[in-house]
């Protein structure tokens, strides 16, 4: 039997129809969740950087009272040295290579610039190359970006009810402790 410990309450996902609901945007930090339903109905669930839990094609489903442990995306992280002011933020990497792909959402934390913080949150990443990150985040109004930043993966979960009966499911990002 393995033992999970909480990393991070992910959201409370509720709705008294059949509506499609998300998450905010939280920074990956283990890519392990745990998904509790404690609706009397079965649910979709999607965990992805832009989710419909109505329409993703890998969308998992979870029955009615109960939980279960899957598997998101891994984690990924880069120091990051210098931002671009401009209507696409252009982020350089520090070291020889980075970890992101085009479609990889984002999120910034860290600079002593606080509105790179908030225009780099939840943000698409639109290009990469080498050690550059393109995001799509308008930071053309910011003064200039010093010092350094951390930026990770970032992932919302969307989860919809089965019926017309509602959704009551709460989602936690867990790690393994034991077993």
């Amino acid at each position: 039997m393995a033992i999970f410990k909480v990393v991070q309450h992910i959201g409370d996902l509720t709705d008294n129809a059949n509506a499609v609901i998300n998450s905010t945007g939280h920074i990956t930090k283990t890519g392990l969740y745990r998904i509790s339903n404690a609706a009397s109905q079965a649910a979709h669930f999607s965990i992805n950087g832009n989710p419909n839990a109505g329409t993703d094609p890998d969308a998992g489903h979870i029955l009615a009272g109960t939980e279960i442990i899957v598997k998101g995306h891994s984690p990924k992280k880069a120091n990051i040295i210098a931002a671009s002011a401009a209507t696409s933020c252009v982020l350089t990497a520090e070291g020889n290579s980075q970890p992101f792909a085009v479609g990889d959402y984002a999120t910034l934390t860290g600079s002593s610039v606080a509105g790179y913080n908030t225009a780099i949150t939840h943000v698409e990443v639109t290009a990469v190359s080498g050690t550059s990150i393109t995001v799509n985040a308008n930071t053309s109004a910011l003064a200039a970006f010093t010092g350094s930043a951390t930026l990770s993966k970032s992932a919302k979960v969307s989860a919809q009810g089965d019926t017309n009966n509602g959704l009551e499911v709460y989602v936690d990002e867990v790690s393994i402790v034991a077993g």
